[in-house]
């Protein structure tokens, strides 16, 4: 969508035009009435400097700014949705739908609806008294004000005749803690409320995500669950720190081929696959400084026969037609997104791969959880799982999880993963903080997080303080120390830089405002006549 100046007007116009729409295709009805609230919410918004991402969002700022009325508010959600769809609208549906579409335009624009319109829609709003939310297990909605034992918020994805709805985060189920949610939360924002409860007029959440549009990498996550904790400015310090090529990341991308050709391939040569490996990596094999091609060739041998062996124990279970290899999935409902080392077809099956040492595996010792998984493989296992269930009503029961060492033959090479609950709601809420942390940078000065990029606050839990200042401080501390001996002017810089990226960053996930440019986010939230006129999908391909 280009830049241009468009008028109330005109907009009344093309409301007119929805309601004497006289071709049967109701699609492109719905998309007309859809267009005609992107347009308002482009004029409205514009000049502003922040992002909203999906309509939804920008919608519900301009109704405050404008201070419409609760009920309309409501209707014009409704109007919304409606315009989302493809399905038919009934004809009192659609002239309710554009009396909420015309008093938003004139909201916005400052304006009276022009008689001509007002003979056309219905006097008064629709009745919407006693419509429940019919969906618990997922609602979407916005942020509209909390205290410090509830979150008042207005539902957009679903009916509700309730201008305001009460989200208490404090009496959670399972001993769920929900209590740092009222640290984060900032008027506006968008949340997932996930497999709720009713308690009176109250909604109990059994997981809250924060910004659900804003996907953060499930391997990004994972890797922050260090033995020291995982304090939400470790994810701002792992982007930071330099990327380094060594041994063991080129084993681990050999052991991932590996893997993928052995599952695909009944010949399966190791001399191919360390020839293909080596041309797709020669920079890196060239680069790196710890690379020692007797013991790199002698590693590849014990991986490779070791994952010969778990695939043949693995496929005696599972069907392995139904194979697939690094299938990538995103997940709106917790916000986060990856791409799975193995699983089958039918769910029934999920593994993913770590080629490194186990120090539980290597000292048969147990972790603070009872297992032998290193904790940041732990998380990253049980996100790819949490998609499974969202995405696809998978369960434990249905759905068998292993982590496959490469390194160790079995029966320790594969390991059965319990579905912990309460790691999963750890990562979860990892997740949101890190989220929350982004927005903030987006919208303020880096330089006041500075002082609290050291080492020290990184460590949040009891570790072994030998290895920790031998081996992770060092790292660390050459990382952060620098920001600390900037100069007034390359402070500004770095600063203002780092508010830029986040900024773009955000807009890239989230988008800006819809119809102008392209966002991750598009993939749930724009409609499918638009994805269609956009080329963003192709359909009635079978």
């Amino acid at each position: 969508m280009t830049e241009s100046f468009i008028t109330a007007q005109q907009l009344f116009n093309r409301v007119l035009e929805v309601i004497e729409f006289t071709d049967n295709r109701y699609d492109l009805q719905n998309h007309l009435m859809h267009e005609t609230l992107v347009l308002a919410c482009h004029e409205g918004l514009k000049g502003t400097r922040h992002g909203f991402g999906n309509l939804s969002s920008q919608v519900d700022s301009l109704c405050k700014k404008h201070h419409i009325k609760a009920q309309d508010v409501i209707a014009i959600h409704l109007m919304r949705r409606h315009s989302n769809s493809i399905a038919p609208i009934s004809h009192n549906d659609l002239l309710y739908d554009c009396r909420a579409l015309a008093l938003f335009i004139a909201a916005v624009f400052n304006t009276s609806i022009p008689s001509y319109l007002v003979d056309k829609i219905p006097t008064e709003g629709r009745r919407t008294a006693n419509i429940q939310i019919a969906n618990y297990k997922y609602i979407r909605c916005t942020v509209l004000s909390w205290n410090n034992k509830y979150i008042k918020v207005n539902v957009l994805n679903q009916e509700c005749s309730e201008e305001e709805v009460l989200v208490d985060y404090v009496n959670t189920p399972e001993h769920i803690d929900l209590n740092y949610i009222g640290k984060i939360l900032c008027e506006g924002m968008q949340l997932n409320l996930l497999d709720c409860s009713v308690t009176g007029k109250r909604i109990v959440p059994r997981i809250i995500v924060v910004e659900p549009d804003f996907l953060v990498d499930i391997s990004s996550i994972a890797n922050c669950f260090e033995d020291y904790g995982h304090h939400p400015l470790s994810f701002i310090t792992n982007r930071l720190q330099t990327k380094t090529t060594s041994a063991a990341i080129l084993l681990g991308n050999f052991s991932d081929t590996a893997l993928d050709e052995i599952i695909n391939n009944p010949q399966y040569e190791l001399n191919e696959t360390l020839k293909t490996n080596f041309q797709n990596k020669a920079l890196d094999f060239a680069t790196c400084t710890d690379f020692y091609p007797e013991r790199f060739k002698y590693d590849c041998k014990e991986q490779t026969k070791n994952i010969q062996d778990i695939v043949n124990d693995l496929f005696k279970n599972y069907d392995k037609k139904k194979a697939i290899l690094e299938p990538s999935f995103v997940c709106e409902s917790l916000g986060i997104q990856g791409r799975v080392d193995l699983m089958t077809t039918d769910f029934r099956l999920l593994v993913e791969q770590k080629s490194g040492k186990n120090f539980y595996i290597a000292s048969n010792r147990l972790n603070k959880h009872g297992s032998k998984h290193i904790e940041k493989h732990y998380v990253q296992v049980l996100l790819y799982f949490g998609i499974l269930q969202y995405n696809f009503n998978q369960s434990a029961r249905t759905t068998n999880i292993h982590l496959l060492y490469s390194k160790y033959p079995l029966p320790n090479g594969l390991l059965e993963v319990e579905s912990l609950q309460s790691l999963m709601m750890e990562a979860i809420r990892f997740r949101n903080q890190v989220v929350a942390t982004e927005y903030w940078i987006g919208s303020n000065d880096f330089a006041k997080l500075i002082p609290f990029l050291t080492p020290s606050t990184l460590v949040t839990e009891n570790c072994n303080q030998n290895f920790f200042q031998q081996w992770v401080f060092p790292r660390l501390n050459a990382t952060l120390t620098p920001l600390h001996t900037l100069t007034p002017l390359e402070e500004a810089y770095f600063c203002r830089m780092m508010r830029f990226v986040m900024k773009e960053q955000i807009i890239s996930k989230v988008g800006y405002q819809e119809g102008t440019g392209s966002s991750n986010a598009d993939l749930w939230n724009m409609p499918l006549t638009s994805k269609i006129e956009s080329g963003n999908i192709y359909t009635a391909l079978t």
